[in-house]
């Protein structure tokens, strides 16, 4: 089954996560298993939180790059943030997250600015300078990050406003 904006706004939702899987993006885009996902992360009218492959995601819909990672993260990584901005305040200047990827963001796309890094990922966590668009390459819905319902909690506040 495949959710359109159109059902979005019929189910009158607030916000939408959107989480990561196993695929490579460039892939998925190729192979079409990815569905109208690219258009509706583009065209969403509510605050956006994309987690790992769909941050890679993210930044491809919005004219950035994705690639190969110079060096995949797979456990633990010491997350370093650039910007606290909303999504990430109160995680502290650098936080432990878990991490599964062999793909990341290249460079970032127009109008997003870089919230996040690790030694090996240069864009770890992002936000669109203008909407409540956020992605990560990290993980935080999962118990090995340290504090990631915090992340969670951080987003429903901007569904709060």
């Amino acid at each position: 089954m495949e959710t359109t904006v159109e059902d979005l706004r019929k189910m009158k939702a607030d916000a939408l996560a959107i989480g990561g899987g196993p695929q490579r993006i460039h892939e998925a885009m190729r192979e079409g298993s990815l569905g109208s996902l690219p258009e509706l992360v583009k065209c969403v009218e509510m605050p956006l939180l994309c987690i790992c492959v769909t941050h890679q995601l993210l930044a491809v819909a919005y004219g950035g790059e994705s690639g190969p990672a110079s060096a995949p993260e797979f456990g633990p990584v010491e997350i370093v943030v650039d910007e606290e901005d909303e999504i990430l305040s109160g995680m502290g200047s650098t936080f432990i997250a878990w991490a599964s990827h062999n793909d990341e963001v290249t460079r970032l796309p127009p109008s997003f600015i870089r919230l996040a890094h690790s030694e090996n990922c240069k864009v770890q966590a992002m936000k669109h300078e203008g909407r409540p668009i956020y992605g990560t390459q990290f993980h935080p819905e999962v118990s090995h990050t340290i504090n990631g319902k915090h992340i969670f909690q951080n987003f429903l506040g901007l569904v709060r406003r």
